[in-house]
């Protein structure tokens, strides 16, 4: 009997114990998912990635106007400040004429660069028009020195989605000397877009 007593004392913490262990209270559990997507910072300049845009003016004279004009937009995800550069102004001689050597030409580098002025730039979104001319200060570049002659302006806060037009005026003042004839000015304009 005692052996019958034990084995049902056994049987009973058992299965007390196997109660509690499917014992349960209410629940509920929800997962969420975590996804990051990096935006992008992007411009077409004229319509192409990555640019193919060039200004090339030849046969330019002392009193010449010239005006270059840009379409940029953002077509990326993030909104930006679109900066232009200029930079790596180069000069070359081009070879020398007589009225050159006249007006005191004696060699390389050209001097055109010497002469050259921008002497306007402004942005243009949805028809208004803002000058920048009080960021310009471009020094004359009288050397090739990558450094020497660089300009960076601000142009304009430019959302996602949205398109500017950068407009640059450029002049040989009339009082340029032979000293310039058939030389070369080249340089990079480079538009930036950096995040806000």
């Amino acid at each position: 009997m005692k052996k019958i007593l034990m084995s049902i004392m056994t049987i009973g913490v058992v299965a007390g114990m196997m109660g509690v262990g499917t014992f349960a209270v209410f629940n509920d559990t929800e997962t969420a998912i975590g996804t990051f997507t990096a935006g992008t910072l992007n411009i077409q300049v004229g319509g192409t990635d990555p640019c193919t845009e060039h200004i090339t003016f030849d046969d330019i004279a002392p009193g010449d106007y010239l005006d270059s004009l840009f379409v940029v937009e953002n077509t990326g995800s993030l909104d930006g400040n679109l900066y232009v550069e200029i930079k790596n102004v180069k000069n070359y001689e081009n070879g020398r004429t007589e009225p050159e050597q006249e007006a005191g030409d004696t060699g390389n580098p050209g001097e055109l660069g010497e002469y050259l002025q921008l002497t306007n730039m402004a942005v243009g979104i949805g028809g208004t028009w803002t000058s920048l001319n009080s960021q310009l200060g471009w020094p004359r570049p009288s050397v090739n020195d990558a450094d020497a002659s660089n300009l960076t302006v601000l142009v304009v806060f430019l959302r996602a989605g949205e398109t500017a037009k950068v407009g640059m005026d450029w002049k040989l003042p009339e009082d340029t000397s032979n000293i310039v004839q058939n030389d070369i000015v080249e340089f990079d304009i480079v538009f930036r877009l950096d995040q806000v």
